[in-house]
């Protein structure tokens, strides 16, 4: 796991957002298990899950179960396996009881909350996660925290890279910091 440490401003999102490919590089190029995401980006964006709250993101009226169904249509998930793992993560990030909640009732942690399930859906082989904390209780940020550390033991070969301004956070969940 590497650590992204900086200040607000400092180019954090933006180069999560190249390295997605959600933005092209101005110059040099980024490769994501051999893959150049210039010319390879939809392949190499399978392999990713980008997690950010941005709740304009999300659909409001609908629920968290059927926002998350709908990006699992959208990154082509068949519906079997995604309502499986849609299950799994509302439980693993305590989301259950308000998975059938319109999503404009959610409080700012669980938007985040749910965003951190979006990411994750396709099971993906590099996590980015965009301040996966922020907004969050102490009770929620240390389950988040829990979880990244379980799922880097649990699966070895995930690569995650976090994106945040909290020393303490890096400290935890990173072993390298740039």
């Amino acid at each position: 796991t590497v650590g992204l440490l900086g200040p607000n401003g400092a180019g954090k999102t933006t180069l999560l957002k190249i390295i997605c490919s959600l933005l092209y590089p101005s110059s040099g190029r980024v490769l994501v298990h051999g893959l150049d995401l210039v010319k390879e980006s939809l392949k190499a964006r399978s392999m990713m899950g980008l997690i950010t709250c941005e709740d304009r993101s999300f659909y409001w009226r609908i629920t968290g179960r059927q926002n998350l169904d709908f990006f699992a249509t959208l990154y082509g998930i068949p519906r079997k396996k995604a309502a499986g793992r849609i299950e799994i993560l509302l439980e693993t990030l305590g989301l259950t009881y308000a998975a059938d909640r319109p999503f404009h009732s959610y409080s700012s942690g669980m938007k985040q909350k749910l965003a951190i399930a979006r990411g994750l859906l396709g099971d993906p082989r590099v996590v980015l996660y965009d301040e996966p904390t922020r907004s969050l209780d102490p009770l929620s940020t240390q389950n988040i925290h829990q979880w990244i550390l379980a799922n880097r033991a649990d699966s070895p070969r995930t690569a995650h890279l976090i994106a945040t301004n909290q020393l303490r956070e890096a400290e935890l969940l990173c072993d390298r910091v740039v």
